[in-house]
């Protein structure tokens, strides 16, 4: 196995929240098409995570994405994410990924205590637990907050998806650093996430 803290010395370990991951499945998987979405909101979100899964690559930005063990298994049950989500490694998978019991231990804290829900709990205490990860990214940030007492670790951001990837500064007509797989669907349409 290999140290989180090996991978990402020089820089940012992003870990997407559950909500984003079913986003980027979704966004990703050649049957959704920022036309067809109706709810602008929901527009900005998906492509927002498409982008952050085609462009948060080591190589361009020095990020790391990485997601939970029960987030991504959840994601891949559905059988057309292998490639979108099934590079996103599970922070569980690192040598130094945070002790279960002390996981758990958190997670019955913000459950019982602070009330928040059993996917944003879950992500929280690993985030604050490995001291590599940098930001979390989440579509619903107050998920995370609801009734928290504690400030967050200062190392640690708590960034919706609009404005992660607004930090990649992707420039007009780049594309990602990894093309589109030619057998997936979303090669046989516009390439959308590129922006023009």
């Amino acid at each position: 196995m290999t140290a989180l803290a090996d991978m990402t010395s020089s820089g940012e370990v992003v870990l997407i929240a559950p909500d984003v991951l079913r986003d980027i499945a979704a966004s990703l998987s050649g049957l959704w098409a920022p036309e067809v979405e109706s709810d602008p909101g929901r527009r900005e979100a998906m492509v927002a995570a498409a982008r952050i899964r085609l462009y948060g690559d080591r190589d361009r930005c020095g990020w790391y994405l990485v997601t939970t063990a029960q987030s991504r298994d959840a994601v891949l049950r559905r059988e057309d994410a292998d490639w979108n989500v099934g590079f996103i490694p599970a922070l569980e998978s690192f040598d130094d990924a945070p002790n279960e019991a002390e996981v758990d231990a958190l997670v019955s804290l913000f459950r019982d205590d602070e009330h928040i829900d059993a996917e944003a709990a879950r992500a929280l205490a690993m985030a604050i637990l490995c001291e590599a990860v940098t930001i979390i990214v989440s579509r619903d940030v107050r998920a995370f907050k609801h009734n928290r007492a504690a400030d967050l670790p200062e190392r640690l951001e708590l960034l919706e998806p609009w404005e992660v990837a607004g930090r990649l500064e992707i420039g007009e007509g780049e594309q990602p650093p990894d093309p589109v797989p030619d057998w997936s669907l979303l090669s046989k349409g516009p390439a959308w996430w590129v922006p023009s």
